[in-house]
This record gives C-alpha cells, sequence and structure tokens, in this order.
C-alpha cells in the first residue's frame, strides 16, 4: 500500500521549513504560558493580604422565629477586626450578603479602605442558612434539612441585635495589670426592681422574647467612661449558702475561683470545642491574675446598701492604692 503526501511535504527544504516553524510555535507557547503565570503572581503579590480576624459563635437558645418554628440552639458565626475603643463608640456592623461568609466584605476592609481595622471595631455576622451560621445542613433533627424553618430578615436582624447587646465583661491585661472596660449606658432590670430604684418613669425596650427584663438607658453621668483597674471579683455564693440576713466576703483559692467563675459564665447549650477551649483558658487567667471572692449576702433590695458596703470595706482591706480607700 502506497500513502498519499503532499508533494511539499516531499521537498527536503519543506521539511526543514515545517521543523523551523514547531520549534518556534513551542517556543513561543512556553514563553507566553511563563508571561501569564508571572503576571499571574505579579497580581497576588500586589493584593493586599486579608485583614487578622478572629472567628466566634454566639449562641442563642430557644431562638423563636418569625415563622413561629423554635431552634433549641440557634447559632450566629461572626468575625471582628480591630479594638473596641475606651468610649466604646467604633463599633461597625458588617452583615454578610446572601451565600457568603463573614469573610465577603475583606475587600472593603483595611487601611486606607473604607473600613479601617485600626482605627474601628468591625463585627461581621454571617446569616442563617449560611453554612455555618445554624443552617438546614447542620441543624439536628427535628430542624434539619428540608425541614429548617425560614429565616426571615427579621429573624438575622433579632438575633444580631442580642449579639451586640448581650451582657460581657471586657478585660484586658495591660503594663497596668488588668483593665476592665465599662459596658454601653445601659443597665438590664426586671421592671418592678427598676421602678425600684429608678422610679415609676423609667421605661425601656424589652431584652428579648424569653424575658421580662428590660434594657434601660442610664445618663451619662451614671456610667464610668474610662476603663479602670480590675481590683477583685465578687462571685455571688448560692442562695443555700446564706445564713439568715448575714453578708459574708469569704477568700477561696484559685482552684475554686476558676470553678465558681466558669459556673457564673458557662452556657450549657455552647458545644463547640474551640469556643469551649478559649473560655476555659480566659477563666483560667482571670482566675491566676485576679483577686476573686465568694459574696454571701440574703436576696432581698434592702440588703444592697449593705453589700455596697461590705464589698468597699473589703476592697480597702486588701487594696489600700484605691482611691475610695484613700484619707
Amino acid at each position: 500500500m502506497v500513502k498519499y503526501a503532499p508533494p511539499e511535504l516531499n521537498l527536503p527544504g519543506a521539511k526543514m521549513a515545517n521543523l523551523d516553524n514547531m520549534k518556534k510555535l513551542i517556543l513561543l507557547l512556553f514563553l507566553s504560558q511563563a508571561l501569564v503565570a508571572q503576571t499571574l503572581f505579579a497580581q497576588d503579590a500586589a493584593k493586599p493580604k486579608a485583614p487578622p480576624s478572629e472567628r466566634h459563635e454566639f449562641v442563642l437558645p430557644n431562638f423563636k422565629t418569625e415563622s413561629g418554628a423554635t431552634l433549641p440552639k440557634a447559632v450566629i458565626v461572626y468575625g471582628t477586626y480591630g479594638h473596641l475603643n475606651t468610649g466604646k463608640d467604633n463599633v461597625v456592623l458588617v452583615p454578610s450578603h446572601y451565600l457568603a461568609d463573614y469573610h465577603g466584605y475583606e475587600w472593603l476592609i483595611g487601611s486606607d479602605l473604607a473600613l479601617d481595622p485600626s482605627k474601628l471595631f468591625i463585627v461581621a455576622t454571617e446569616l442563617f442558612g449560611s453554612g455555618h451560621s445554624s443552617s438546614p445542613s447542620n441543624t439536628p433533627e427535628p430542624y434539619h434539612g428540608p425541614r429548617f424553618p425560614v429565616a426571615t430578615i427579621r429573624d438575622n436582624v433579632e438575633a444580631v441585635h442580642r449579639l451586640l447587646t448581650d451582657d460581657l465583661l471586657l478585660a484586658r491585661t495591660t503594663t497596668r495589670g488588668i483593665l476592665a472596660y465599662p459596658g454601653p449606658a445601659r443597665i438590664k432590670l426586671f421592671p418592678q426592681i427598676a421602678c425600684k430604684f429608678l422610679g415609676a418613669g423609667s421605661s425601656g425596650v424589652p431584652m428579648n422574647p424569653d424575658t421580662q427584663k428590660l434594657i434601660i438607658p442610664l445618663d451619662d453621668n451614671w456610667v464610668s467612661a474610662a476603663a479602670a483597674p480590675l481590683a477583685a471579683i465578687y462571685v455571688l455564693a448560692p442562695p443555700d449558702e446564706v445564713a439568715g440576713r448575714d453578708i459574708r466576703i469569704v477568700s477561696i483559692s484559685q482552684r475554686e475561683a476558676f470553678v465558681m467563675l466558669l459556673g457564673s459564665a458557662f452556657n450549657c447549650v455552647i458545644s463547640d470545642p474551640d469556643r469551649l477551649r478559649r473560655q476555659f483558658e480566659a477563666t483560667q487567667a482571670l482566675a491566676n491574675a485576679t483577686i476573686v471572692r465568694k459574696l454571701c449576702y440574703p436576696r432581698s433590695l434592702e440588703s444592697l446598701p449593705l453589700v455596697r458596703e461590705a464589698i468597699l470595706a473589703d476592697l480597702c482591706a486588701h487594696k489600700s492604692e484605691i482611691a475610695t480607700c484613700k484619707g
């Protein structure tokens, strides 16, 4: 069998020309590939690095949705950038867009960008259904998969509002010791207690649907505007340890301090191992670095002035450098 070949390919000169052209084509492809790789590398190098952030989870037990369903354990995942200032007026909330995690707006976060973490404390939250916050895929029965309730914008607003208004103690270790940063100018009280201390005209907004407590704004002159050294923590003893109307302050060991602090702040619905580890480590550090005492007193409003006097006397007995003890 004789194979047909075009006449030009049978010419020795044509064969050499085709070989040279093939070499040139291979060299051109190699150079173009190297150029593309170099360009992509330069783009990656020029792209600003993602700002450092911390991931957190906020658990809402028995969260009732707008549709009427109650999630036994709703979770909001969020990230924080920057630090809260002493005036607590640099917080910026950045809710995620649909199908995004809290990193979704990092192209806006950075020095010389719209959200500068050196000046702002940025809280970036993830919507319900994101796959990290409570979602069909990670919620146990009876709300797993298609049985997950419809999450509305109102549900997300309610959950994030609780996140931002939750009680917390912000303490930082500095060269001056541990500093405690005061919270917002507000107090959370039951209506009858608010009437007793603030008068019949006191009013506030409900803290959440699960309690009658109100969030009541306070005048600026009723709160501290700056961080203060954390002199001591007084942990309330259980009512069954209170004898009659006696007010007692009891010294406890670091081990007892750790257990009592953890018991006072522990939330039984939190099961995330990383968050539990951070909570244990922070509690241990606080118990080791701070004076912790047990406070026993009868649970009555009439006892509160005497409780205040007992605490001040205890501070003066152990901390003579405190301003209230001088003179």
